[in-house]
């Protein structure tokens, strides 16, 4: 399945939308507004309104940028998105989840692949020339809810890195 991860152009909260290939609306992500919560908490909803997962950004940073995603189905904390000074080459390293799963590519690259227990689990584009960030993801239809969570955790991580070099 194909899927396209879309921020919203005039958003100050960072929301964004899921589509999938027909462009039928798969899941809607909510932030709050960055000025009144600095961990960029952002909740993702499915396509009936449903709350699926919470992402957030670790509050403090010592080296290394963390999200978290917690799972609403169950309350549990679901997985750790890590980046940073011990990770290299553009690389996010998944922790707590079942597999083990790592984003790798390079830095400025448009193209990243989700590996599950060294295995390719999605490709990811970032489309050039387009004014806010925006995302292609192939990838089996059982994956698609947890690599939507994954991925906005990333997008949470980048532009946390990115406000703190201005």
């Amino acid at each position: 399945m194909r899927i396209t991860i879309k921020n919203k152009f005039a958003s100050l909260r960072g929301s964004s939308v899921v589509e999938d290939e027909n462009g039928d609306v798969l899941y809607r992500v909510k932030g709050r507004w960055a000025i009144f919560c600095p961990t960029r908490n952002k909740r993702i909803y499915d396509n009936k309104g449903n709350k699926v997962f919470v992402v957030r950004n670790k509050f403090w940073k010592f080296w290394t940028q963390k999200a978290f995603i917690k799972d609403c189905a169950t309350g549990d904390s679901l997985a750790t998105v890590k980046y940073g000074i011990w990770t290299t080459n553009g690389r996010y390293v998944v922790e707590g989840y079942k597999d083990e799963i790592e984003i790798v590519g390079k830095r400025w690259g448009l193209e990243r692949e989700v590996l599950r227990n060294g295995e390719s689990m999605a490709k990811v584009t970032s489309k050039f020339m387009s004014l806010v960030d925006n995302y292609i993801v192939d990838a089996d239809d059982a994956d698609i809810p947890f690599l939507v969570a994954l991925l906005v955790a990333v997008d949470n991580i980048k532009d946390k890195e990115n406000r703190e070099k201005i």
